[in-house]
């Protein structure tokens, strides 16, 4: 996990006394998505889902894009 993000986790702890998992992950690899959605679902539930995708770079808007670019 990169240090900024580290960092961002601990101060969220801090300040509001809540629990933060975070994980990274290509959305394009369902298989692994799926992996990690039923491990959070065996224990815990998902009350806050921060997608931060990053570059975007496909020239379909979302609802005519394809999942596979």
């Amino acid at each position: 996990m990169k240090l900024k993000v580290k960092l961002l986790k601990e101060k969220i702890q801090n300040d509001r006394n809540i629990n933060v998992d975070i994980y990274q992950l290509d959305v394009k690899n369902k298989d692994k998505i799926k992996q990690i959605i039923t491990k959070i679902l065996e224990n815990k539930t998902i009350d806050m889902l921060v997608n931060n995708a990053g570059l975007a770079l496909g020239l379909e808007h979302i609802d005519k894009g394809s999942i596979n670019n």
